[in-house]
């Protein structure tokens, strides 16, 4: 149940400026979200709560990532678009 917590707080960052978005703290929730999904079908019993919840930390962090490489793409075009 606490892992919901970092998914509500995922959540809560879509509306912060992408330059205050921390790139190595997204990179961990999409990394440790989508090992332990894997994690969850491997054990025996699986745990379809636990693959859920870690499905949505893993796609939250990625999604913020996805944020943060986008406007650093659309600033780096715009300074090499940017007559001399």
């Amino acid at each position: 149940m606490m892992k919901w917590g970092l998914v509500a707080a995922g959540l809560a960052d879509l509306n912060r400026p992408v330059e205050k978005i921390s790139i190595p703290q997204s990179i961990a929730l999409a990394c440790t979200g989508l090992i332990w999904v894997r994690y969850s079908f491997v054990i025996i019993p699986k745990n379809y709560n636990l693959a859920l919840v870690n499905f949505f930390v893993g796609g939250t962090g990625m999604y913020q990532l996805s944020r943060v490489v986008k406007a650093r793409m659309e600033a780096s075009r715009s300074l090499n678009a940017a007559p001399e």
